[in-house]
């Protein structure tokens, strides 16, 4: 894909390349001593002709105007025409001069010089001189404006396109990737039309950035995404959900349809050798697949299960392609029979061991932090509460239930200095306590089982708006999981005591949560928790 570059660079910005000047430039024949008969004869010979300069020699001393009814200098004359005198009257008259401006004038400073004359000029036309002898243009400041709004829409514009395009692969970013995925949701539903999502990730890319640094891995990305980019329909549409990770999303397509493409791609980079300056690096991606009917799942449902299957496909040993289905953890045997005699435990026993390893990890966070014992137990219960509400499925409330109880498990890399601190941090300080949800994924990320659980001990704490940590995700880009217990962690945290501030109120508390809707918190998810606190009792004092 090509560089993007911002509209209205230095030459198309100048007036000589301005859309206000396409019309060409005209050669002065108008001299001081002519007389407004002359003019006047001009202008019905050349009925195309905005106006004519006024020289004295080669110097501008005026502009006659056809749209001000020939004016001079902005200063009326009708008595004088009809006496047909000569110009030079009326020139010297006037003592203030026409703003003229050289053709390579960029656009900002011709409006601003305009802008800056007197008030009686303000108006006027402004004379655009060609570097060529007698070749003059007169533009009105009409005009001026226009030729600067329009680049300044060719700014925004850019602008937009930036805000949704991923600068590194120029595939689309997050945001401007869910905006499409919506629309082209939307339009499958209206033509009952199949629908996949897919997953990719690169894996162990951490080893290659360590191995042969950051600048590598970013050239390995580019490649990776210009594959993804190849291997897909012009139909569909493809983007860089953060850091090795990708995304797609089909319509209009059956699951076969849909395996077949992601297996094409996965084929392709196994083979592909990313050739860098000192290095050959070959990797291999995880990919997981959601196919359903477009009116059967909304889209963060599409997208959370495109999830789980790529943790499905990172739990069978990567390098594979995995369809989500409502059986797992047995779903990917269904790609990969050969791994069905040694791969998964029964599942009612891997469950119980699973169950028991998160709640044994929440024990021994309460037990170093005794301050905060009960919270993890409060949070998971209003968390799962409004979880239900919302109509997500057992699965789903299982893995919020689990994910709220570990959802500071990254502290235990936070010294007690800063855990326990009595009163505010620094800003030292403060940034070694915002690592705590990468320490979280650093922890978890390993544990292939522990994958469905990620969202909120590594996403609870960005910010609706954008301004959380640790990655600044906003709006849609957070996981729903981590919108929900966003508002019930704050809810729990500002009615609790903690050591470095009592409890605030209720009522403070709710002012609070309302204030921050739109800014902190989902402005859709804020009424629904708000509700569930007054239907369960927790309004109250």
């Amino acid at each position: 894909m090509d560089n993007i570059t911002l509209a209205g660079t230095e030459e198309e910005t100048r007036l000589s390349h301005a859309t206000l000047l396409e019309l060409p430039f005209f050669e002065c024949s108008i001299q001081i001593s002519a007389t407004m008969q002359d003019l006047t004869v001009l202008f019905k010979q050349t009925p195309n002709l905005p106006g004519a300069i006024v020289l004295d020699g080669r110097d501008c001393v005026g502009m006659i105007s056809r749209d001000q009814c020939f004016e001079t200098l902005g200063r009326p004359f009708g008595v004088e025409l009809y006496l047909k005198k000569p110009l030079s009257v009326f020139i010297k008259r006037n003592d203030s001069s026409p703003l003229i401006l050289k053709e390579n004038t960029r656009i900002y400073d011709a409006v601003n010089n305009a802008l800056m004359r007197n008030s009686t000029q303000l108006y006027d036309p402004v004379i655009v001189v060609s570097e060529r002898k007698r070749h003059y243009r007169l533009v009105d400041m009409r005009t001026l404006l226009k030729a600067q709004n329009d680049i300044l829409s060719k700014l925004v514009i850019e602008v937009e396109k930036l805000s949704v395009i991923d600068p590194l692969t120029g595939l689309l970013n997050r945001r401007g990737f869910f905006n499409k995925a919506q629309k082209n949701l939307e339009i499958a539903r209206i033509n009952n039309w199949e629908v996949a999502v897919v997953m990719a990730d690169i894996d162990l890319f951490k080893t290659v950035n360590d191995i042969y640094g950051h600048q590598i891995g970013d050239q390995v990305i580019l490649s990776i995404a210009q594959e993804f980019g190849l291997m897909v329909r012009e139909t569909d549409i493809t983007g860089r959900y953060g850091g090795e990770e990708f995304i797609g999303m089909f319509t209009d397509v059956s699951e076969a349809e849909a395996f077949a493409i992601a297996e094409r791609l996965r084929q392709r980079i196994e083979g592909l050798v990313i050739q860098t300056e000192f290095y050959n690096i070959n990797v291999t991606i995880s990919a997981g697949i959601c196919h359903c009917s477009a009116g059967s799942a909304g889209i963060e449902s599409l997208f959370s299960r495109a999830d789980k299957a790529l943790y499905e496909a990172k739990a069978a040993g990567r390098n594979r392609v995995v369809i989500w289905k409502n059986t797992y953890p047995h779903s990917h045997l269904e790609c990969n029979p050969k791994l069905m005699n040694n791969t998964i435990l029964d599942s009612n026993q891997d469950i119980r061991l699973y169950d028991e390893m998160v709640a044994s990890w929440a024990r021994a966070l309460e037990m170093r932090d005794k301050e905060t014992e009960g919270h993890a137990r409060r949070v998971t219960t209003l968390s799962v509460r409004i979880a239900r509400r919302l109509g997500m499925d057992n699965e789903e409330c299982e893995n919020i239930r689990r994910g709220a109880l570990l959802h500071d498990i990254g502290k235990i890399a936070i010294p007690d200095s800063i855990l326990f601190k009595m009163g505010k941090l620094d800003d030292e300080e403060w940034e070694i306590m915002k690592r705590h949800p990468i320490y979280a994924y650093n922890f978890i990320e390993p544990i292939p089982i522990l994958g469905k659980l990620m969202d909120i001990p590594y996403c609870h704490h960005e910010h609706w708006n954008g301004s959380g940590y640790p990655r600044g995700l906003r709006e849609m880009e957070i996981p729903l999981p981590a919108r929900i217990f966003t508002l019930v962690d704050v809810w729990d945290a500002l009615t609790s005591d903690r050591c470095y501030r009592p409890a605030w109120s209720k009522e403070e508390a709710i002012q609070y949560i309302h204030e921050q809707s739109g800014v902190l918190f989902d402005p859709e998810l804020t009424p629904i928790f708000l509700e569930i606190l007054q239907q369960n009792g927790f309004m109250a004092e």
